[in-house]
Order: structure tokens, then C-alpha cells, then sequence
């Protein structure tokens, strides 16, 4: 088994943001029920796609890959910080 800690985690994304013993960064995406930040999770080894993570408490995550090994700190971004419509299309026609 391999063990995760939850340091992000985005309610709107339903993703979380996950570190392993190994110092390595994951990105998944959780069915329900995010589990709280610094939660510790145990599932198979990272690999892209479905996987069942267990909380120490017994809670089950099913948890969907979407990035592994990935070596720097994955930050989500909370959607208050993410720029509006506007501001995208004006970065857009600058170009």
C-alpha cells in the first residue's frame, strides 16, 4: 500500500492535490466526498486513472488519477482567484 497526505483540495473541482512518502505530487479527481486536508490515504501505487483510497477513519474515496509523479507542488486554484472572462479575452487579443 501506498500512503498520500491531502495538502489542497478544491470543492468546486472535486479534486485533490496529494503527496507521498516518496515526496511525490499526484492530482486526482474524488466521485464524493472530498476527504479534509492533511488526511492520510492509502490506495495502489499512483497511476493514471480509477483507484480506492482508504482514510485512517475507514473512508473510502473512489479517486480518479489525473496526473502522477509529478516532482514540484500542485497548487489548485480556488475559483475566486481564477481570472474573469474579460481579462482572458483581452490577454487573448493582446497576444
Amino acid at each position: 500500500m501506498h500512503i498520500y497526505r491531502v495538502y489542497d483540495a478544491s470543492d468546486l473541482a472535486r479534486q485533490v492535490a496529494l503527496r507521498d512518502d516518496a515526496g511525490r505530487h499526484h492530482l486526482a479527481r474524488i466521485a464524493s466526498g472530498l476527504p479534509p486536508l492533511s488526511e492520510r490515504l492509502e490506495g495502489d501505487a499512483p497511476a493514471l486513472g480509477f483507484s480506492l483510497l482508504m482514510s485512517s477513519s475507514g473512508d473510502v474515496f473512489r479517486a480518479f488519477f489525473e496526473a502522477v509523479d509529478v516532482e514540484q507542488r500542485i497548487d489548485l486554484v480556488p475559483p475566486s482567484r481564477l481570472p474573469s472572462a474579460a481579462t482572458i479575452a483581452a490577454i487573448g487579443l493582446r497576444g
